[in-house]
């Protein structure tokens, strides 16, 4: 068996994307490449959705400092401009071959990720030990001061079992996580990988396939 070591450009997990100027969806698969979907239908593990500090720099890995919980945030890291995020794990055998991560500091994602967790509140009681299935119809275009930009209409269709490649566990790496000074050390934000989205919209429209 060869040695497990350099590089092949591959990513050891499918990224699910969401550019907010253009409105647009696309997938970087676990080979390295991309492709840009239509509005897609998903799971999402809301539940065990992960919080914190980001920092992305152009040419640089971004950098993490995830909360230990969604009710204990991390203090914000010094040294570069990290902004709060959030990372979840998806699902979608047709998409992205199973299990994907959405992740970013988009304030125009992550408030549409806030509503759509408070509709998971509402309704995790009463679906106990399943996962809500998140539908894309559209987006929303919100003018700011730095032009428009378009929130994706998402909304839980369903609710299933907990597919078995899901694991009910944190996204965040455990280096990634914050732990205080006093026990471990200053915490040194964690590199992985970003690749932003393609530019061209796909004709197809399979991309609506669960």
């Amino acid at each position: 068996m060869g040695l497990m070591i350099g590089g092949s450009g591959a990513s050891a997990k499918a990224y699910l994307k969401y550019n907010a100027k253009s409105g647009r969806w696309s997938v970087r698969n676990i080979d390295g490449s991309e492709n840009e979907i239509g509005d897609p239908t998903f799971a999402a593990d809301l539940e065990n959705i992960a919080t914190g500090w980001m920092l992305f720099e152009k040419g640089m890995p971004p950098q993490r400092v995830m909360d230990a919980s969604t009710d204990q945030p991390a203090p914000k890291p010094t040294g570069g401009d990290f902004k709060r995020g959030f990372i979840l794990s998806v699902y979608s055998k047709n998409l992205f071959g199973g299990i994907a991560e959405l992740s970013g500091t988009s304030n125009v994602l992550a408030n549409v990720v806030k509503s759509l967790y408070a509709q998971f509140e509402e309704g995790k009681d009463a679906n106990a030990g399943k996962v809500p299935v998140i539908e894309c119809k559209g987006a929303t275009a919100e003018k700011g001061k730095f032009g428009t930009n378009y929130a994706p209409n998402l909304t839980i269709a369903k609710w299933i079992d907990r597919p078995d490649d899901l694991a009910d566990e944190s996204p965040a790496h455990p280096n990634d996580i914050y732990k205080p000074a006093a026990l471990t050390g200053a915490p040194t934000p964690a590199a992985s990988g970003h690749v932003p989205p393609p530019s061209p919209r796909p004709a197809s429209s399979s991309a609506t396939e669960f």
